[in-house]
């Protein structure tokens, strides 16, 4: 797996309506509640997500749909792009056609959670050792149910759980950051969330540790009505962030960022 350092994380946020005649940016509800909303895979752009390519054998394809399934369940992520602001196409997508902002974060202390999504043509393939080792293991259950414990040694079966659970981490983990080549442009770091630890589908930047995500810019988009002060306001419960505000190249298709007055 690699891990990308944990400096320099962007994450664009949209505008979410309008509130009392203003637009209302789904940014200021994250740096004012300090919480990030957490994707479901049901929900994000690709619906490839979190898919491999299932063995044809009946039983065994139902059991790795089954694991499929409960991965997607029992996770969410938290999507970041890698040193990459000034991408028109990001912010096109994930705010607003520029409307929205884009908020840089760091990480206050250790964490190995934080991984890049590898990008590909082909999907993830159960690999032919643990199809093989799931058949055994199969075989080896069914001999207990039929002929109780006695069948076979308890070392043979513990021996065979522990190889296929070394054989899943690495199955697991590229089901949760692969992705096809078109993405490639995102360079999109990911954080998956135990969905049991959300509340409401929110989790916070801070952990019970003290250890969490820093918010050390804010980026206002080409088209964003926010102001400095209204940033300022958001930010009354943190340390004040940079605030800088996206401008358009006059000669290239280039996005530049100034200091936003104050």
């Amino acid at each position: 797996m690699q891990t990308p350092s944990h400096e320099d994380l962007y994450m664009y946020f949209g505008c979410s309506g309008e509130d009392e005649g203003s637009i209302r940016q789904s940014a200021q509800l994250a740096i004012e509640s300090r919480k990030f909303k957490v994707s479901r895979f049901d929900r994000l752009n690709d619906p490839f997500e979190c898919r491999i390519v299932a063995p044809v054998n009946s039983g065994l394809k139902e059991m790795f749909e089954n694991m499929t399934r409960t991965v997607r369940e029992t996770f969410g992520l938290l999507c970041f792009c890698k040193g990459k602001w000034s991408d028109p196409l990001m912010w096109s997508h994930y705010a607003s056609k520029h409307e929205g902002i884009c908020l840089r974060f760091s990480f206050d202390g250790f964490c190995d959670n934080i991984r890049a999504v590898t990008y590909s043509e082909e999907l993830p393939v159960v690999p032919s050792s643990l199809l093989e080792l799931t058949e055994n293991l199969i075989l080896v259950r069914g001999a207990i149910q039929d002929h109780g414990t006695h069948a076979v040694s308890e070392g043979l079966l513990n021996g065979l759980e522990y190889r296929a659970t070394e054989l899943l981490g690495p199955l697991t983990e590229q089901m949760l950051s692969r992705k096809h080549l078109s993405w490639k442009y995102e360079n999109e770091v990911r954080m998956p969330i135990s969905l049991k630890n959300t509340e409401g589908g929110y989790c916070d930047w801070i952990g019970d540790d003290g250890t969490g995500f820093v918010v050390r810019e804010v980026i206002l988009g080409a088209r964003c009505s926010a102001k400095y002060s209204d940033v300022a306001a958001w930010c009354a419960q943190i340390d004040m962030p940079e605030v800088n505000r996206c401008h358009l190249h006059r000669r290239k298709y280039e996005l530049l960022k100034k200091q936003e007055s104050r």
